[in-house]
């Protein structure tokens, strides 16, 4: 999960000398529920970005104060704008390849809470109950969501396959 990926994650930027923080944000598929997402945030040479187990946008993703930002990429490529204080990030994961936002709510969060919010997360997840994978693989993005691979194609577009029988344990 992105609790557990970003987590990992934090801990090899900090033990090769990054500056790196715990972050939580809110998947929009659930806007008024309360951190569902674990991040990880570098600070470099003054600027904050975001580098995401989970989201897997290719490049650290600069968080600018006055402007929108984004890594530009026809598959894997995200935009991030600062709403009313908080930054959204929008990407696509394979099950709403229509893209999704993800809210940014806390950009520094101590371990414990960071552990706290995982911990909550595992009673109820939608990982819980389906697999969900994602990877870029080339120009592409490979994945697994609600029983199908998808698939998308260089040029952005979106594939969908049924798996059956051993199908799945083949894609993973």
């Amino acid at each position: 999960t992105c609790w557990a990926g970003n987590g990992a994650l934090h801990a090899v930027l900090v033990t090769l000398g990054f500056g790196a923080t715990r972050g939580m944000g809110t998947m929009r598929a659930a806007p008024e529920a309360p951190p569902t997402h674990g991040t990880v945030l570098v600070t470099c040479e003054e600027t904050c970005y975001v580098v995401d187990a989970s989201i897997l946008h290719g490049a650290p993703l600069p968080l600018h104060e006055s402007a929108p930002t984004g890594v530009a990429h026809p598959v894997w490529g995200v935009h991030c704008t600062k709403r009313d204080g908080t930054w959204y990030i929008r990407w696509r994961p394979v099950h709403q390849p229509n893209g999704l936002d993800c809210r940014l709510q806390y950009l520094h969060v101590s371990r414990e809470t960071f552990r706290e919010r995982h911990e909550q997360s595992r009673a109820w997840s939608p990982f819980n109950y389906e697999v969900y994978a994602r990877a870029i693989r080339g120009e592409t993005v490979v994945g697994i969501a609600h029983g199908q691979r998808v698939v998308f194609d260089s040029a952005g577009g979106v594939s969908h396959t049924s798996l059956e029988g051993d199908d799945r344990l083949r894609v993973l």
